[in-house]
């Protein structure tokens, strides 16, 4: 009993741990990092007044449909009803990111029977450079989808090692997730190549097992149908890609690479990682690593036809080979055990520390810090209010920072990244890349007015994304100067 408070109160401390880290980086920062974080708040507030998700959005694009999975926008405005705008927004979707290390913990230790080998599991999994980059400071749905995501695969690893009573609690997350995040379809191609991999190993699959796969393949299907059943019809196929633009999925859906998996996930997760997949597949045939091995299988398919981000596909990934990367120390010990070399295992997890420390930690700080540099400072935010005090016209920013803008100052943008349901997104961005540019002074004057744009927001991340140093519209006195911050360019055209 001892031993197992012992474990408890070390997994306490990572998690504590986790959640420091976090809160350090984010809590320099004034506002948040990212656009979709600007996207969440618009809709707290459209729901703290008219108790429904925003169906039209009067900015974005001049006025365009919204199709949104709900249930993280109904949780946080429940929350709201508890805790203050910066225990919400702020602390909570760092302290659910802690929660994932320790359903990581619980999954780990029921494939392998193993305090130490769990506990190195969630140390990994809570320091994943990609998943601090794509969740600190965000108010990342993923926070609370990562969460749900593990806790299914936790009950049916229960259910599979015939712990009935937890069917119901895999049945009502079943339900839950859909209603998250159309990410959920990970979920079930993850079944399909889990009895896939079942089936070629001629291992039998029980039959609550199947029963359950095929009702939440079946359920999970119809609920997003539901959701998104206008951009099914209106996009088809191409809504895998959230109907993005061929030049955004030049951008955003990266060529995968073998070095790219190596510092998005971590060096010592993808070692030990694929050790496990070795053993687990060709050595030991067990059902609960194929799981985590359907889970690869399904990012790495969508990854190869670019029907997922990049970037959200490696947080999959990640926390797939850190919890297989715990399964496979579990061997690695056995292996010491019959050695019987002393202070072996010792000096391993001393040595193993170390790789996490150096290999993991370390590039999650220069992540973090990465992040911060990133993030909406006090005087970007007193930048675009001043906007306020100008009635009309609408406002040019970079895809990336659509909402950011819309948030604060009332305005109307020409883009921003959710690209559901509007109409030759390619030739938005197209002309917007173009006046950014300003190659040609009376082009760029007609592509303003076409578009009734009368404001100008040109931030640092605008020049970096763009390689210009300032926005070249032509003969000065068109164009006035509203804010003169370096960081925070910010232009009224006038002519």
């Amino acid at each position: 009993m001892r031993k197992v408070k012992w474990h408890f109160f070390v997994l306490a401390l990572i998690f504590l741990g986790v959640v420091g880290f976090r809160l350090f980086f984010s809590l320099q920062v004034e506002g948040f990092t990212g656009d979709d974080a600007y996207a969440t708040l618009r809709q707290l507030d459209f729901i703290s007044e008219n108790y429904s998700t925003m169906g039209y959005d009067e900015l974005g694009y001049g006025g365009r449909a919204l199709l949104v999975s709900p249930l993280f926008y109904f949780f946080l405005a429940f929350m709201k009803f508890f805790a203050s705008d910066f225990l919400v927004f702020k602390v909570l979707p760092e302290v659910l990111m802690g929660l994932v290390v320790v359903v990581v913990f619980f999954i780990t230790y029921e494939m392998t029977k193993n305090n130490t080998a769990a506990l190195f599991a969630s140390l990994i999994s809570g320091f994943i450079p990609l998943v601090v980059e794509t969740t600190l400071n965000s108010i990342s749905i993923y926070s609370l989808f990562l969460l749900l995501f593990l806790l299914l695969f936790y009950f049916l690893i229960k259910i599979i090692q015939g712990g009935s009573a937890y069917v119901d609690w895999f049945v009502f997350l079943s339900f839950l997730l859909p209603l998250l995040h159309p990410a959920a379809f990970i979920f079930i191609l993850s079944l399909v190549f889990y009895g896939v991999l079942m089936v070629s190993e001629s291992i039998k699959v029980k039959t609550i097992t199947k029963e359950l796969a095929f009702f939440s393949i079946f359920l999970v299907l119809l609920v997003e149908f539901i959701i998104f059943k206008e951009a099914f019809l209106e996009h088809g196929f191409s809504l895998i890609q959230y109907n993005l633009p061929s030049r955004v999925i030049e951008n955003y859906f990266v060529d995968f690479s073998l070095f790219s998996l190596l510092y998005s996930v971590g060096i010592v997760s993808f070692i030990l990682g694929s050790m496990g997949i070795y053993i687990g597949f060709f050595k030991s045939k067990n059902q609960n690593v194929f799981l985590f091995i359907g889970i690869i299988l399904a990012v790495l398919l969508l990854l190869l036809f670019k029907f997922i981000d990049f970037f959200n596909g490696l947080l999959f990934l990640g926390i797939a080979f850190s919890i297989l990367a715990g399964f496979s120390l579990k061997y690695i010990y056995a292996y010491f055990a019959r050695t019987k070399i002393p202070n072996v295992r010792l000096g391993f997890n001393v040595v193993l520390l170390l790789a996490i420390f150096f290999l993991g930690i370390v590039p999650s700080y220069a992540v973090g810090q990465e992040v911060v540099n990133n993030g909406v400072a006090q005087e970007e935010i007193v930048a675009l209010q001043s906007l306020e005090a100008f009635s009309g016209g609408a406002v040019l920013a970079d895809i990336e920072e659509g909402n950011l803008v819309n948030y604060y100052s009332g305005k109307k943008t020409m883009l921003d990244s959710n690209f559901l349901l509007v109409d030759n997104p390619n030739f938005i961005v197209r002309e917007a890349k173009l006046i950014f540019l300003g190659a040609s002074e009376a082009l760029t004057k007609e592509r303003l007015e076409e578009n009734g744009i009368k404001y100008v927001y040109f931030s640092f991340r605008t020049r970096e994304r763009y390689n210009v140093n300032s926005f070249l519209y032509g003969r000065e006195e068109c164009v006035e100067v509203l804010s003169e911050n370096e960081k925070y360019q910010l232009f009224r055209i006038e002519c």
